[in-house]
């Protein structure tokens, strides 16, 4: 209910909000800028804890997050990576698929041939019979 107060070792500075009520504000250490609002004037001590808020835990994770050696960046190198390795597999791919159509349309080819062959001769012995 005074006008002064300390926190962990730190004195903080008593103003009266437009409510009425007491605010004291840190202005050094670990107390800067941390205010404490007194909704009722009867307190003449109390526990406060502070620490780290979660926007400022969540602010220093995406800072790690998007840093040029963070989590972000390193997947991304490591996905191009493997972008790279598919394209240099998906060209190998593509050179056997040619490799092998070729193999199967010459084998085609000859199987024809053979049959062409095969018909030709057919139709000469035919053709001597008469």
């Amino acid at each position: 209910s005074g006008s002064t107060a300390t926190l962990n070792g730190e004195t903080l500075t008593a103003v009266t909000n437009g409510d009425s009520q007491k605010v004291f504000t840190g202005t050094a250490g670990d107390a800067d800028n941390l205010s404490v609002t007194l909704v009722t004037d009867t307190a003449t001590s109390g526990t406060v804890y502070y620490g780290r808020s979660l926007i400022d835990t969540l602010q220093d994770y995406v800072t790690s997050l998007t840093a040029s050696s963070g989590d972000i960046k390193t997947r991304t190198n490591a996905l191009n990576e493997d972008i790279s390795t598919f394209a240099d597999d998906q060209s190998d791919l593509d050179a056997k698929i040619e490799a092998l159509t070729n193999d199967y349309m010459e084998a085609m080819v000859t199987q024809l041939n053979k049959t062409g062959e095969y018909l030709t001769s057919m139709m000469d012995a035919w053709n001597k019979k008469d």
